[in-house]
């Protein structure tokens, strides 16, 4: 982060760009190396603080990347259910820049109302969203011939 704040001071934008890039990385790596998909089956407590952690890191992110980026940095405050006012600042005299280094504490803590998601949503999305791009175009195709069948059989009346 220091690096990030003194490239960004300096008016040395590429540098900056570049260090926001590995921190995404570096993230996109913590995310996968945990394994968060295990350890919601064998120990929830673990794969709350990966979630915690990595939500974190997606604000984080936001805001690193809202110089170079605004439209994404505020679609992804949206979708994170925050106003854009709740951006935080890197400058010293905030105390915000302190909580960059604990991540899973990162966000405003009105935001964490995560609703559960019911059994039967998390089936509905993997049975839609399961297997390769190939497969699901393949069942998106079967489904247009199903409705088109449909709409054959549907006698339409004029006036």
């Amino acid at each position: 982060m220091e690096q990030y704040v003194e490239s960004m001071e300096k008016v040395k934008l590429k540098q900056g760009l570049k260090i926001a890039m590995s921190i995404s990385s570096e993230g996109n790596a913590y995310l996968q190396d945990s394994q968060f998909w295990k350890l919601y089956k064998e120990d929830r407590a673990s794969c709350s603080i990966v979630v915690k952690t990595s939500v974190g890191l997606v604000y984080l992110l936001a805001c690193l990347l809202e110089p170079f980026m605004p439209s994404f940095s505020l679609e992804v405050l949206k979708q994170l259910n925050l106003p854009p006012e709740t951006q935080f600042s890197l400058c010293d005299e905030s105390g915000d820049f302190e909580r960059t280094r604990k991540l899973w504490e990162i966000l405003p803590h009105w935001s964490q109302n995560w609703h559960t998601t019911k059994d039967e949503d998390v089936e509905f999305f993997r049975e839609k969203f399961s297997g390769s791009q190939a497969d699901r175009v393949v069942r998106a195709e079967a489904d247009a011939k199903k409705i088109t069948k449909q709409l054959e059989k549907t006698n339409i009346s004029g006036n």
